[in-house]
């Protein structure tokens, strides 16, 4: 069996050699430390027993998206100093997008970078945030300001997390699913237009399927543009720009996933305005948010949500900037770009497409 030279290169679950890889890292790590979301315990114990009996399991209360969060940081580099972990140390972790968002951002910045495995507990890490070694935490309102780019060694896909998984945090990774779907093919968006999210988890074929497309999907796209620096990956930011502003909006207290089909719907009645593509595409996505049907705490005005898009991380020289779709599985040419001095220009068209979204 020939293991490559640096076990510890980014290598994705599906990939044949993956289990073998893993035997290979648990065992040339000098110490495997396993943390965990209390939420998600059961799961924990089950692959510590299967897979990493020698390592130390610490588990870690946090809060969704408010985990990110300089103080939460340093309490998890405090543990990984206390637990005495070294440069060839092991980290493992199990938790949702934002647990494993932070986790990873002290595994890059600890000895100046150790190696780490995620194990996505939430429907939204498993297709979008633990796939692409992005890390980060908030600063203030703005979302995943600080960060870095850090892929884990090894990714593990553990479906039975979805059973336990609460209905919110399971539409929250529909909204991702529907997503990533828009830009693969009409035949991953019509499974989701088939799908009830309100359903939540069940052992279908078409759901794992689903899942399995996602993933594959954006491995594609991050293996071919790791650190966004041919501008391909940020077709992964589409409903983002809108979505992001609606969770500074609403205070981090609407999970990212709905905030994204939010931006979806949103941002496809605004290629309308500005572009004249098809009014077929956003009235499909209309059709799927509805079926989510989730109240949020109050309907936002357009215009404040324009200015905080300013503050999005993406925008370059003081400019917004959308990624936009012609129709499913085909995006607009280029980002599309609004100078902060000429917003006058999107004042109308963003005031008529909420009015339309949230009449």
């Amino acid at each position: 069996m020939h293991i490559p030279e640096d076990i510890f290169l980014p290598l994705y679950a599906n990939e044949t050699s993956s289990w073998q890889r893993l035997n290979y890292q648990i065992q040339s790590a000098s110490q495997v430390l396993f943390l965990c979301e209390t939420n998600v315990r059961v799961h924990a114990l089950h692959i510590k027993a299967a897979l990493f009996k020698n390592a130390k399991l610490i588990e870690i209360p946090s809060s969704g998206e408010g985990f990110k969060s300089f103080q939460n940081l340093e309490k998890i580099l405090g543990i990984l100093h206390q637990e005495n972990l070294d440069r060839h140390s092991l980290l493992i972790v199990m938790g949702g997008g934002a647990f494993s968002d932070l986790c990873g951002l002290a595994a890059s910045l600890f000895h100046r970078g150790i190696a780490w495995i995620v194990i996505p507990s939430s429907l939204l890490s498993m297709v979008d945030a633990a796939i692409g070694g992005k890390t980060a935490i908030n600063l203030g309102e703005v979302k995943n300001l600080l960060g870095t780019f850090h892929e884990p060694a090894n990714l593990i896909f553990y479906p039975d997390c979805l059973r336990t998984l609460p209905q919110i945090e399971f539409n929250s990774g529909f909204g991702e699913m529907l997503k990533t779907s828009l830009l693969i093919s009409n035949k991953e968006f019509q499974l989701v237009e088939s799908m009830n999210p309100n359903q939540g988890y069940s052992d279908s074929g078409e759901l794992l399927k689903l899942i399995d497309s996602c993933m594959r999907f954006k491995e594609k796209i991050v293996k071919a543009d790791p650190q966004e620096t041919l501008n391909l990956r940020s077709m992964l930011n589409l409903g983002h720009t809108i979505g992001h502003a609606l969770e500074s909006e609403f205070l981090y207290q609407v999970p990212h996933g709905i905030c994204v089909a939010y931006g979806l719907w949103l941002e496809s009645s605004l290629a309308c305005k500005l572009h004249n593509t098809s009014p077929l595409l956003p009235a499909r996505i209309a059709r799927i948010v509805r079926k989510m049907n989730y109240k949020l705490p109050h309907v936002p005005d357009g215009h404040l949500v324009l200015n905080r898009c300013l503050g999005d991380k993406k925008n370059r020289n003081q400019s917004i900037g959308f990624v936009f779709l012609r129709e499913v599985g085909e995006l607009w040419d280029g980002v599309h770009t609004v100078s902060r001095y000429s917003l006058a220009e999107l004042k109308n068209p963003v005031k008529e497409t909420f009015a339309e979204c949230f009449a």
